[in-house]
């Protein structure tokens, strides 16, 4: 019976253990992901959906979006380019436009 209720005890302050740590790994800063390199499928002034492979993301342009490459603004962004979108969530930080070095081109 002792035994039992040790084992009993030692897995729920385990469980316990990982769900305190669980709950605070949500309270983090999100990070920025990768780039997320493909295709234009669709630009407006605001919005600019990209395509790599199967799968699309739809990203937003803000004033604070930086451009560089071939372009230097949104207008400048046309369906068909191949991009490099770095953004922290779903608003773009950068838009690199072209095949280059940096983009995995040759």
């Amino acid at each position: 019976m002792r035994l039992f209720r040790a084992v009993f005890l030692l897995v729920l302050m385990v469980s316990l253990a990982s769900f305190t740590q669980t709950a605070s790994a949500g309270k983090t800063k999100p990070k920025n992901g990768k780039p997320f390199v493909g295709t234009i499928q669709t630009v407006s002034s605001d919005k600019l959906t990209v395509k790599h492979k199967k799968e699309t993301m739809t990203f937003n342009l803000t004033a604070k979006t930086k451009y560089k490459g071939d372009v230097k603004d949104a207008s400048g962004l046309k369906k068909g380019q191949h991009v490099s979108v770095r953004h922290k969530g779903k608003d773009a930080t950068s838009v690199r436009v072209g095949k280059g070095k940096k983009m995995g081109g040759k």
